[in-house]
């Protein structure tokens, strides 16, 4: 019984982790490069040229735009950002910096 736990234990840390908070230097970067009221068309190019890949289809309110961060002999992180676009979706009204994701392996 005490093998099956530790082998439970050992396969659940191989899971990947969530940060438990978004990372406020993203959450600034991305304010800084995306401000509020800013032309969804201009805002989503902004956000693929800093690497970003967003899902801006057309009539899409919330689009979510991930990226991947590489780090040394690790897989790399996912960090997301979700932007809402209001006014017939011709402007970014809201942003969501969600926590980085990251396989511990």
């Amino acid at each position: 019984m005490r093998k099956l736990s530790l082998l439970m234990l050992l396969a659940l840390g191989a899971c990947a982790s969530v940060d438990q908070y978004p990372s406020p230097e993203l959450a600034s970067f991305v304010n800084a490069t995306v401000p509020l009221g800013m032309p969804s068309e201009q805002a989503l190019v902004r956000m693929e040229v800093e690497g970003f890949d967003c899902d801006g289809r057309a009539g899409l309110q919330l689009v979510t735009c991930t990226r991947q961060q590489s780090r040394v002999m690790r897989a790399p992180c996912v960090e997301t950002v979700r932007l809402t676009r209001g006014g017939k979706g011709k402007s970014i009204t809201a942003l969501d910096v969600a926590p980085k994701v990251c396989p511990r392996w």
